[in-house]
């Protein structure tokens, strides 16, 4: 039952709720969505964003799976959006862009959470890459 699951106080992580109404402002997501991809009502997540209740652990791994975050950030536990999730693959976008304007070296685009990152399934990770090496080639 999804009233049992919630819990129904006072926010103890106000960073959460305002994580949450960033994560769908800058994404472009309409509530509707949000409630969608956690499995949950409309009102629920109405509820998550005012800081009226917070979802349990399982809908917070499924919105983090939406947003493509950390449950870290999520949770307002660090700054970073792009912590190390499961299949997914972090791109330095300073190593991209290192590459492109050096034809000759060789870079690694993932070695650590760099500074300037973002999250990406592998397969854009590989389009990147694919990218990098055709502007490689033409510059040569």
């Amino acid at each position: 039952m999804e009233g049992f699951e919630e819990l129904a106080s006072v926010s103890t992580n106000p960073s959460f709720a305002s994580r949450l109404r960033v994560l769908i402002a800058e994404r472009n997501v309409t509530r509707s969505q949000v409630a969608e991809a956690a499995k949950s009502k409309l009102r629920t997540v109405t509820d998550w964003v005012s800081g009226k209740t917070e979802p349990s652990a399982s809908r917070v791994a499924l919105l983090c799976d939406f947003f493509r975050v950390s449950a870290d950030f999520m949770l307002g536990r660090c700054d970073a959006e792009s912590g190390l999730t499961p299949g997914l693959v972090v791109i330095d976008e300073d190593a991209v862009a290192s590459a492109k304007a050096d034809p000759i070296g060789r870079y690694v685009f993932a070695w650590r959470v760099p500074r300037r990152s973002r999250v990406v399934d592998p397969e854009e990770a590989t389009k990147i890459a694919q990218q990098v090496d055709e502007e490689r080639r033409r510059s040569q």
